[in-house]
C-alpha cells in the first residue's frame, strides 16, 4: 500500500516544516558560542593506549586497574583475578 505523492506545494509546506527548526536551533546555538562566549561543547575522546578497567563485586569497586597496548593482552580477557 503506497501513498500518493506530494503536491509540489505540499512539498513546499514539508521541507518548510523540516527546515525551520534546524535553522532556529542552528542559529541558538551560534548565537551563545559567538555572541555570549559559551564554549564550544566537545565530545569526550577515549585515549586507546590507556584504558580504566573496574572491576564491580558486591562490596562495589574493589580494584582498578589502567592497562596499555603495551602489555599486548587483549583487556576483554582478563579475569578479576590477574
Amino acid at each position: 500500500m503506497s501513498t500518493p505523492p506530494l503536491t509540489p506545494q505540499a512539498r513546499r509546506v514539508r521541507t518548510i516544516m523540516v527546515t525551520i527548526p534546524i535553522i532556529f536551533v542552528t542559529s541558538f546555538v551560534l548565537y551563545k558560542r559567538l555572541v555570549l562566549g559559551e564554549p564550544r561543547r566537545m565530545l569526550p575522546r577515549d585515549d586507546p593506549s590507556q584504558k580504566i578497567l573496574q572491576v564491580k563485586g558486591a562490596e562495589g569497586i574493589r580494584r582498578e586497574e589502567v592497562w596499555g597496548d603495551a602489555g599486548g593482552a587483549d583487556p576483554a580477557a582478563r579475569t578479576p583475578g590477574s
